[in-house]
């Protein structure tokens, strides 16, 4: 590299992903001081050999972003989670065995009521137990798609960065930021 290439650089991310432009202005001591072309302005960086890239390796570098992100999306695709119909049944059955032994133990406490209040109050509960039955809700779809929304959430996250990456060393920005110089 010498100066007055255009390269591509990594802005001092932990990924060291080169998605920035500028111009090699000087190298002293194995350090490359460039000049930052971001659509904010012109900022001095220094970079060493590693952080930095030609222009024209670009494919090569939009390569390695997508190599990058690609195994972090992956990650969050497999978290992904979906209720099968056994466990639907077995959450079925469990809700079901638990209003049911509910009922049974209101239907002992009535016959042994002595309060007529209080027999009225366990057969309304029974009634009520008895609508239950009928109606089982399943928590374990919702609980799900509220993982699953999250995972979603941060997995469009991950994908924006990429894409912003990617934006950034595109064949138009380059020509525009390069045009402007």
């Amino acid at each position: 590299m010498k100066i007055g290439d255009k390269v591509l650089f990594a802005q001092g991310n932990v990924n060291e992903l080169k998605d920035a432009l500028g111009i090699i202005i000087s190298i002293r001591d194995n350090d490359y001081a460039i000049i930052e072309c971001s659509s904010c302005g012109y900022y001095l960086k220094y970079k060493t050999p590693y952080q930095i890239d030609s222009v024209i390796n670009v494919a090569k570098v939009r390569q390695d972003i997508i190599d990058y992100y690609t195994p972090l999306i992956n990650e969050h695709k497999n978290k992904l989670k979906r209720v099968t119909t056994e466990e639907k049944m077995q959450e079925r059955v469990k809700k079901y065995n638990d209003i049911k032994y509910r009922i049974i133990k209101n239907c002992e406490r009535v016959a042994i009521c002595e309060d007529d209040d209080e027999f009225e109050n366990r057969l309304k509960e029974i009634n009520k137990l008895k609508k239950e039955i009928h109606a089982i809700n399943l928590d374990s779809g919702d609980i799900i798609r509220k993982e699953n929304a999250k995972i979603k959430y941060d997995m469009r996250q991950v994908e924006q960065r990429m894409n912003s990456s990617l934006y950034k060393i595109s064949d138009e920005e380059i020509e525009k930021t390069f045009s402007k110089i």
